[in-house]
């Protein structure tokens, strides 16, 4: 019984090798390329303008009733 389950894992940890080994090397190669760094910078810019919409947002609902920023949010 350990004979043939060692006879029939093998070919599949060498094909999870293989595959894992091909995926990590494709992966670098893509985040290398200027298209991904293209990306990553447009996240990031969409991501502040998500963040000053949502602080402007709430600064606006604090108004509204009357709230006053903490002193913690006038640092920043």
């Amino acid at each position: 019984m350990e004979v043939d389950g060692l006879k029939l894992l093998a070919p599949f940890y060498l094909i999870s090798i293989i595959c894992t080994y091909l995926f990590m090397k494709l992966d670098r190669d893509a985040r290398d390329s200027e298209i991904y760094a293209k990306e990553k910078a447009a996240y990031h810019a969409d991501m502040d303008q998500y963040l000053d919409l949502k602080k402007a947002y709430y600064e606006k609902a604090a108004d509204g009733l009357g709230l006053s920023p903490s002193p913690d949010d006038e640092e920043s």
